[in-house]
């Protein structure tokens, strides 16, 4: 009996399609497909070729979200899904799972938003009466896409709404796969306490249900259970190790970074100069803004906090290119050129406060202008820094003693 056959062949595979074991569970759908294959007068079981086409979505699913090429199971699932409108022995019901599973397709062929607005249209044809199982399968489905565009918000709203109803409907096994997602959801949201409640309530389900099945079953399913549930809590850690390194690498970066100008403070660009004077020459160069209290008391602070921040973008743009930028403190800027040719540093030195004098900064305020001094220092490798720091200090002393809008580099004067 081929009809007996097909049936025997679709609960197996809904069984293994239950404990997630797709490509097991496709391989029994295509057994029940090719038992109820059409023969003169007859066409082909519409919900068999469904449920294929369903593995094979779902195997594609979880290749995807392993980083796998999942075109050839796209393929089958299109190809079977084709078979089941070309045939009359598809029920109404199946034909509404088989738009889910389209949708499905959509997002696993890259285009997501198909994906929801077809799970919408089928929604709005419901109307006020959903039908149940199609119901959770709608909203299941959500689920997978927004896992496979990584919109954990979204996937942590759908997945406690497919929890309501699955409870409302007693669908245990969708039940505890949605409350397994809400975790999955919060703990890439950064929530690890809510997504261990999640997942603890979804392992105390299991358990319920095994407890219901034969003492082989419950062993089986209890092993599988506990392994699951320690690859989860494992992967929550690694989630939550990982969100701590990004945190505290993102804290180290604030620490050394000058929130008023973006560029790094004096912590930042010590650390940066001790690095680098032990491996090669270079340049030294310490700016002053001219008169910069004059700025703030005749234009207020926050016009002084304007300048700070138009100087160092300047600094940071400038044609000279220094590979290193840095607020000293207060209107104390340090920059590193990489080059120690006398000629050249001489060129960059005119180049750098001509920019800052010729910079339109009435942008700021109409009655400011700005000019810099600029004291340099030649730093040889493997020399102490801090004596390279303070012969730019020095030079940066004189430059402003002798006129300011001027640079020194060790003693030689040039005036602007």
């Amino acid at each position: 009996d081929k009809d007996l056959l097909s049936r025997v062949q679709l609960n197996l595979g809904t069984g293994f399609f239950n404990l997630e074991c797709y490509e097991t569970a496709v391989e029994s759908f295509k057994a029940a497909a090719e038992s109820s294959e059409p023969v003169p007068g007859m066409s082909g079981n519409g919900t068999a070729y469904y449920s294929v086409a369903n593995g094979y979505s779902m195997v594609a699913f979880t290749k995807i979200l392993r980083g796998l090429d999942a075109s050839t199971e796209i393929a089958q699932s299109e190809a079977y899904l084709e078979k089941a409108w070309h045939t009359d022995r598809t029920g109404e019901v199946t034909k509404l799972f088989m738009r889910c599973c389209e949708s499905l397709l959509w997002a696993l062929k890259g285009e997501p938003e198909y994906g929801i607005r077809g799970l919408e249209t089928i929604e709005l044809e419901l109307g006020s009466k959903p039908i149940g199982s199609v119901e959770l399968l709608i909203w299941t489905t959500r689920c997978c896409i927004y896992e496979l565009t990584k919109d954990w918000e979204e996937l942590l709203r759908c997945a406690l709404h497919a929890v309501e109803i699955a409870e409302l409907n007693s669908t245990f096994r969708v039940y505890g796969q949605s409350l397994t997602n809400a975790a999955n959801a919060e703990a890439h949201l950064g929530n690890f306490e809510r997504a261990y409640r999640y997942l603890k309530l979804s392992a105390d389900i299991a358990k319920e249900r095994i407890g219901q099945q034969t003492t082989q079953r419950t062993q089986l399913l209890g092993i599988k259970l506990e392994v699951q549930k320690s690859k989860f809590e494992q992967q929550v850690l690694r989630m939550r190790n990982q969100f701590l390194v990004e945190r505290n690498r993102v804290l180290e970066h604030e620490v050394k970074i000058d929130r008023l100008t973006n560029v790094l403070n004096r912590r930042g660009i010590e650390e940066e100069l001790v690095k680098v004077s032990k491996e090669r020459n270079f340049t030294v160069g310490l700016l002053d803004i001219d008169f910069f209290k004059h700025v703030n008391d005749s234009f207020g602070h926050d016009i002084g906090d304007a300048t700070l921040q138009q100087f160092a973008f300047l600094l940071v743009n400038s044609e000279v290119q220094p590979t290193h930028v840095g607020r000293w403190g207060g209107e104390e800027f340090l920059i590193v050129l990489s080059s120690q040719e006398p000629s050249w540093i001489s060129t960059q030195a005119d180049l750098l406060l001509h920019e800052i004098r010729s910079f339109d900064w009435s942008s700021i305020h109409p009655d400011m202008k700005i000019t810099t001094s600029l004291g340099l220092a030649m730093h040889t490798a493997g020399e102490d820094i801090y004596g390279t720091i303070k012969i730019c200090d020095e030079n940066l002393y004189e430059a402003k003693r002798g006129g300011r809008d001027r640079w020194i580099s060790q003693s030689i004067l040039r005036a602007a």
